[in-house]
């Protein structure tokens, strides 16, 4: 599970012509992406829930 970024061009373009058969963006989508030779970043974000 994760927090995808995107433009909407590239990332319509990924799903509807390049990979339309994919079901995890994580894993098929991102890598995808990679291996056809786009430029992908990476991030980790962190959260802190406090319950009082």
């Amino acid at each position: 599970m994760g927090i995808y970024v995107f433009s909407k061009n590239v990332i319509l373009d990924l799903l509807r012509e390049k990979f339309p058969k994919a079901n995890d963006v994580g894993s098929e989508v991102i890598p995808g992406a990679t291996s056809i030779g786009l430029r992908v970043s990476t991030g980790l974000v962190l959260s802190l829930i406090v319950k009082v």
